[in-house]
């Protein structure tokens, strides 16, 4: 086809539309002409019924605009199609719309304080579903169930808020595959068994703010252990370990009396915790029905936050805490410090070295790579650098009992809650990745 054919058909089709604009706007005009003269009512209803008796313009006949329009309209289908997905797209990320019919039973729950979720319910628990209710004040209710077979059941009565109050309660808590290597800093990684701990738990707990910085902590409690082989483990505690260490296939139950204290120095400046922070803390186990074992416990935990510019900041955590027996065989197993992902070393698993006393070190650097327009939520990356270490006695850990760990990994929180975070750490013993929604500090 020539350039001037090319020419020709693109005037007659500029011709041929505007033709068809003129007309439809003549036949416009027109109509509303008509309907100004007619639309005169002699009444109030002739006044309301006169919309409904406007009938929309017919459709105009198939013409030869139409007829040179097909074939674009037919081969750009394709590009049109793309372009209103993307449009569609924008219109439901930026235009108000109707939540969900999910989102809308979350609202609705969480407006009768019925809080659903998932995460972690406890050591190994594995992905969990779990639900907090507080509508029957001050009665409450904790539940969760684990994919592990793990789980956590709480209800009782609570007075006060969560500065100054009283809670009377009662719980069962099965932890269904927890790891043991053993007693000691220097236990080999291929010594891992499994285990089952049932645990029941009774009484009352008290808190008490004293002063905007100071708080102040005491519970007396039933204790009920059961502690036995993992359900579905193929490597037992027996079978690596003999004999067998004091607690395992046995109903082990105390009398707990737990005392704590709290200094908080630490301040907000917008998204950012500044300060130090101090808790320590003393537990008296008395064994009682049949056991035959009494100790005690001492712990502290300092936190220090210090500020290197508006979006980067060094954090610190130290954490000690020793067990010693006052009578009886020995302490159980599960009740003797340790460290491992959850406390103090990252890089290996949880509760990777068991023993009587423990200590750790761990150190982040946190630089904040997002923020939200309104200044309501944050996104950290950080570096951690995590030593810790077991032994019979703080001053018996030794050198080769003292284990290191690094890694990096990013959090989301906000000015109301911490959201969760995600990190991948390594150690001697290989790489760990791990997503969780619980504070480390």
């Amino acid at each position: 086809m020539s350039a001037r054919v090319r020419r020709l058909i693109l005037a007659l089709a500029l011709v041929f539309t505007g033709a068809k604009s003129l007309g439809a706007a003549v036949q416009q005009s027109a109509t509303q002409g008509t309907r100004s003269e007619e639309a005169k009512p002699d009444t109030v209803a002739a006044d309301v019924a006169a919309p409904d008796t406007v009938r929309p313009p017919a459709r105009p006949p198939f013409d030869a605009i139409d007829a040179i329009e097909l074939p674009f309209r037919v081969v750009l289908w394709p590009v049109a199609l793309v372009l209103d997905g993307v449009f569609l797209l924008v219109e439901r990320l930026t235009l108000p719309s109707r939540p969900s019919i999910f989102v809308r039973a979350l609202q609705s729950m969480n407006e009768a304080r019925a809080y659903p979720g998932v995460g972690s319910i406890g050591r190994r628990s594995g992905l969990s579903a779990k639900m907090d209710v507080y509508s029957f004040e001050p009665f409450f209710l904790q539940t969760g169930i684990s994919v592990r077979g793990s789980q956590r059941h709480r209800a009782g009565l609570t007075f006060g808020d969560a500065q100054s109050g009283l809670e009377a309660s009662y719980g069962f808590r099965r932890d269904a595959a927890v790891r043991f290597w053993g007693i000691g800093g220097t236990t080999p990684e291929a010594n891992r068994a499994e285990y089952l701990r049932d645990r029941q738990e009774a009484g009352v707990r008290g808190r008490a703010q004293v002063s905007p910085r100071v708080d102040l902590g005491a519970s007396v409690l039933y204790e009920d252990n059961r502690v036995d082989r993992a359900l579905g483990s193929e490597v037992g505690v027996p079978d690596l370990f003999d004999p067998v260490p004091y607690g395992f296939q046995e109903r082990t139950r105390f009398v707990r009396f737990d005392v704590s204290a709290g200094l908080d120095l630490t301040h907000r400046e917008a998204l950012q915790v500044r300060g130090a922070s101090l808790r320590v803390g003393a537990s008296l186990f008395r064994g009682v029905n049949g056991t035959d074992t009494d100790f005690h416990r001492f712990g502290a935990d300092l936190r220090g936050f210090v500020p290197l510019n508006r979006r980067q900041i060094l954090a610190v955590r130290a954490f000690a805490e020793l067990n010693r027996l006052d009578d009886g065989p020995d302490i159980p197993f599960f009740h003797l410090a340790s460290v491992g992902s959850t406390t103090g070393l990252r890089g290996f698993s949880s509760d990777r070295f068991t023993d009587t006393d423990s200590f750790g070190v761990m150190s982040e650097w946190r630089w904040e790579i997002w923020r939200d327009l309104h200044e309501r939520s944050r996104s950290e990356f950080f570096l951690f650098f995590d030593t810790a270490g077991v032994g019979p006695g703080l001053s018996n850990i030794t050198t080769s009992g003292v284990r290191f760990s690094w890694g990096l990994g990013m959090r989301l929180l906000t000015l109301q809650r911490y959201i969760g975070h995600w990190y991948l750490g390594f150690s001697e013993e290989g790489t760990r990745f791990r997503i969780d929604n619980s504070v480390i500090f």
